[in-house]
């Protein structure tokens, strides 16, 4: 009986695994839409559009910028293929994606995540979808809440955060971020930026003053030491002064709100003080042990020296100059 009863259980077990099995192999699967928008100061504004399969071909790409860019606020520009990931397009916006706010110095950016997600499920069956934005670091305000996450992500600078949404089409984000800037935060920017040149002025006089007890000399007898110590240290100011110091602090997006400098201008504020600390820090040695080598003039004769083609002199000055061994005796003849 139970031998019987197991060869009927069986079939119907094995039936109903290969029918689970076959539906779970055609039920659809959806993907994810992930979105990262580069917000900058000077607007020149990028984003990252990323598919769940790496494209085809440029006829594929072409088909999702057309659909997914008008609805992402990429009226015009140009695209190009991520070099690193297959399945990402980056756009360049001709006029960025963000519009003069209310108020003064304001800038406004704004993403209707119904529609992107309503596109990207319909025409690509993309159902979830993702969204990432990096923004200069100036007073803000943020609808709705997202999650941020400290220093993450693939923003331009360490320093910033990173503000995430995600949704499916039925229930896609809605986003609005202002930021502006204000006095407070030029102000902040200044003080922020010139703290951190007087903690590196500070570093360098302890550096110079233990070096100038010592007469300089670690570069003189271990050069090897010396220089690569030197460069490692120009290196981290280099890196604080290019990539954390005048963004965290607000300086270089406070002041392209307000002058409209640019790129081209912040390449200036932000090259010229790295270029001076580079040269001040692998030119200063260089003229210290130069000042401190001993000159190479002509070689003078010393008592118990020796003369230039090595014979011995025991002739030493007198006292009234003339040598000792000769006497004056006044008499002109």
């Amino acid at each position: 009986m139970k031998r019987a009863a197991i060869l009927l259980v069986a079939p119907l077990l094995l039936f109903g695994q290969t029918a689970s099995a076959r539906t779970a192999t055609n039920a659809p699967v959806h993907g994810v839409l992930r979105v990262s928008f580069f917000i900058r100061a000077a607007q020149n504004d990028e984003a990252w559009l990323c598919s769940d399969h790496d494209f085809i071909d440029a006829a594929e790409a072409d088909t999702f910028v057309a659909v997914l860019g008008p609805r992402l606020g990429f009226g015009g520009g140009r695209y190009e293929f991520d070099p690193d990931a297959k399945n990402c397009l980056r756009l360049f916006p001709t006029t960025g994606f963000t519009e003069p706010g209310p108020r003064a110095y304001e800038r406004t950016f704004t993403l209707d995540g119904g529609l992107v997600a309503a596109a990207a499920f319909q025409h690509f069956k993309l159902s979830e979808i993702e969204v990432h934005v990096c923004f200069p670091e100036l007073p803000r305000i943020i609808e709705p809440a997202p999650k941020r996450l400290l220093f993450g992500g693939d923003c331009d600078h360490p320093s910033q955060s990173v503000y995430l949404w995600t949704g499916t089409y039925d229930s896609p984000p809605q986003i609005s971020i202002s930021f502006r800037a204000t006095p407070a935060s030029l102000l902040r920017g200044i003080l922020g930026d010139a703290a951190y040149w007087a903690f590196v002025a500070g570093v360098l006089w302890l550096i110079t003053r233990s070096l100038r007890r010592r007469r300089w000399r670690l570069f003189d007898r271990h050069r090897l030491i010396a220089w690569p110590l030197n460069l490692l240290v120009m290196l981290i100011f280099l890196v604080g002064a290019i990539m954390f110091a005048p963004y965290w602090s607000g300086l270089i997006p406070s002041l392209q709100l307000y002058l409209r400098i640019g790129v081209i201008g912040e390449a200036i504020l932000v090259s010229l003080p790295a270029l001076t600390l580079a040269v001040f820090v692998i030119a200063g040695p260089i003229r210290v042990r130069r000042q401190l080598a001993p000159s190479s003039g002509p070689p003078s004769i010393a008592h118990g020296g020796a003369l230039p083609g090595g014979i011995p002199s025991l002739e030493v000055p007198g006292w009234s100059g003339h040598e000792q061994g000769h006497t004056d005796s006044g008499d002109p003849s």
